[in-house]
C-alpha cells in the first residue's frame, strides 16, 4: 500500500499520476471523500457523490483496490484515505469554487440528518469553507454553536478555532456587523486565554475592548477586561499599565453598579496592581468588593472578594487572615460551581499553608488543585499542577525526580507563561543543585 513507500520528494507528484489511472467516476468518488475528510462515512458519501449506487460501489472498489482507502475493521462502513498526503494531494488538486460547493453539499447532506448537535463541528467546519453572500449567516451560526458546544466539553483549542472561523466569515461577508464581531471576538478571546495562549488572546480582547467602547456596550467592555486579566498568577515584577487602564476604564463605567461582574473587575484590578507603585489601592478595592459581595450575596461574587483580599493582604504579618480569605474562595467557588476559581483556592492554601509549616495539609492541596487542573485542561493550571509536584518532590528529598518534574513544569508553561515559568524553574533549579552539591554548575548561566 501507499502508506509503505515513506514519503520521498516528489511524493505528491506520484500520487496525482496513480490518480490519473483511475476512472472519472473513482476520482470524483475520492474528491468528495477528500472534502468529508481523512476518515468519512461511507452513507454520508453516497448522500452527496453524483453516482448511482453501481457506479458508487465501483468506485469505492476501485479505490480499495488501488490502495488509497481502507475500510474500518470496527466499524464498517467507516472508510480512511491510507495516507493523509493522498487526501491533500486530491484535495489541493481542486478548484477553490469547486471544493466550496463541495463543501455546501456535503453540509447539506449532514443538515437533513436530525442529529444535528452530533454533527456541529463538521456543519461549522463544512459551511465556512463553502460560505457565499447566501449561507454566510448560516456558516457563522454553525461556527458559533460548535464553539459552544467545544466550551462545554473543556475542548478550548477547538472552540478558538470554531470562533476564529466564524469571526473570518462575518469579516468576509458581514464587516458591518460590530455588534456581533464583538461578541464573536470577546468569545474568541476568552476560549484562547482557556487553550494557553493569553499573548495572542489579549490582541483580541484588546480588539474586543476598543470596539465595545465605540459602541457604548459597557457590559462587553467589562467581559473583554475581565477575560483579558490575569485570573491569580501575576508575572513576578511585570506592571502591565494597558490592563490597568482597561480595568480602571471599565471600573469607571460601571460605577453604582451592583453587579457579580463589578465584584469581578475589583478582584482582577487587585491582581494587576499587584507589582505597581499604586498597590496600595488594593486594600480600597478589596474592601469595596467584599461590600458588593455581601449585599449581592452570591457565592461567585464572594469568592472573587476573597480572591480579592487574599492578594491585598498579602504579608507575612496576615497569615491568619491570609488562611481565612482563601478558605473562604476555596468554599464559595465550590458552593458557585465555578471550576476556575476552585482550584485559585487549593493553590492560595498551598501557599499559606507551606507558610504554617502544615505538611500534610499542603500535600491535600496539592492533590485537589492537580485533580482541578486535570479536569479544566487548561494549560495554565497544568502547569501550575507541574510546578506544584516538582515542589513536593524537591521537598520530599527526591532530589531526581523533582530535577525531571521541575524540567516537565518548564516545558508545560513554557508557552502560555513565557515570562513566569522560566522564573519558577530557575528557583526551582536553585535548590536543587545546592542540594546536590551541584551549585558551581549554575555560576556560568548566572553570569550570562
Amino acid at each position: 500500500m501507499l502508506q509503505h513507500f515513506g514519503l520521498p520528494e516528489g511524493v505528491k507528484d506520484v500520487i496525482a499520476r496513480r490518480l490519473t489511472r483511475l476512472g472519472g467516476d473513482a476520482l470524483e468518488w475520492l474528491r468528495v471523500a477528500a472534502v468529508i475528510g481523512r476518515d468519512f462515512d461511507a452513507t454520508l458519501l453516497e448522500n452527496v457523490v453524483s453516482l448511482g449506487e453501481d457506479e458508487f460501489l465501483n468506485a469505492l472498489d476501485e479505490a480499495i483496490a488501488a490502495g488509497l482507502v481502507v475500510e474500518s475493521p470496527a466499524r464498517p462502513g467507516r472508510y480512511s484515505f491510507s495516507h493523509a498526503l493522498i487526501r491533500e494531494t486530491l484535495y489541493e488538486g481542486m478548484s477553490a469554487p469547486r471544493r466550496a460547493r463541495t463543501h455546501r453539499r456535503v453540509g447539506e447532506a449532514l443538515e437533513a440528518d436530525r442529529r444535528q448537535d452530533r454533527y456541529l463541528t463538521a456543519l461549522a467546519l463544512h459551511f465556512t469553507r463553502a460560505a457565499s453572500t447566501q449561507d454566510a449567516d448560516k456558516a457563522i451560526q454553525y461556527a458559533t454553536r460548535a464553539g459552544e458546544q467545544a466550551t462545554s466539553m473543556l475542548a478550548h483549542e477547538e472552540a478558538a478555532e470554531h470562533y476564529a472561523r466564524a469571526l473570518e466569515v462575518l469579516e468576509r461577508f458581514a464587516p458591518d456587523e460590530d455588534a456581533q464581531r464583538l461578541e464573536l471576538l470577546i468569545r474568541l478571546g476568552e476560549a484562547t486565554v482557556r487553550a494557553g495562549e493569553r499573548p495572542h488572546a489579549f490582541e483580541t480582547l484588546r480588539e474586543a475592548a476598543a470596539l465595545a467602547i465605540r459602541l457604548g456596550d459597557t457590559a462587553s467592555l467589562a467581559r473583554s477586561a475581565i477575560g483579558a486579566s490575569r485570573r491569580y498568577i501575576q508575572a513576578p515584577g511585570v506592571v502591565d499599565h494597558e490592563l490597568i487602564a482597561l480595568l480602571e476604564r471599565a471600573l469607571e463605567l460601571t460605577t453604582g453598579d451592583r453587579t457579580v461582574t463589578r465584584v469581578a473587575l475589583l478582584s482582577r484590578l487587585c491582581g494587576a496592581l499587584y507589582y505597581s507603585d499604586m498597590r496600595e489601592r488594593m486594600t480600597d478595592l478589596a474592601a469595596e468588593a467584599t461590600t458588593l459581595a455581601d449585599e449581592l450575596d452570591d457565592p461567585q461574587a464572594k469568592a472573587l472578594a476573597a480572591a480579592a483580599r487574599r492578594r491585598a493582604y498579602w504579608h507575612p504579618s496576615q497569615l491568619e487572615q491570609r488562611l481565612s480569605d482563601a478558605t473562604e474562595l476555596l468554599t464559595r467557588g465550590r458552593e458557585a460551581g465555578d471550576l476556575e476559581l476552585t482550584p485559585q483556592g487549593h493553590a492560595w492554601l498551598v501557599v499559606d499553608l507551606l507558610e504554617q509549616g502544615n505538611p500534610d495539609a499542603v500535600d491535600a492541596q496539592i492533590d485537589a488543585f492537580c485533580d482541578g487542573a486535570d479536569l479544566l485542561r487548561q494549560p495554565l493550571f497544568l502547569w501550575q499542577a507541574a510546578v506544584w509536584r516538582a515542589m513536593r518532590a524537591l521537598l520530599a528529598g527526591e532530589l531526581e525526580r523533582a530535577d525531571v518534574l521541575a524540567a516537565q513544569a518548564l516545558e508545560a508553561g513554557s508557552k502560555g507563561e513565557a515570562v513566569t515559568a522560566p522564573q519558577y524553574y530557575a528557583i526551582q533549579l536553585l535548590a536543587l543543585r545546592r542540594e546536590q552539591g551541584r551549585i558551581i554548575e549554575l555560576e556560568a548561566p548566572a553570569r550570562e
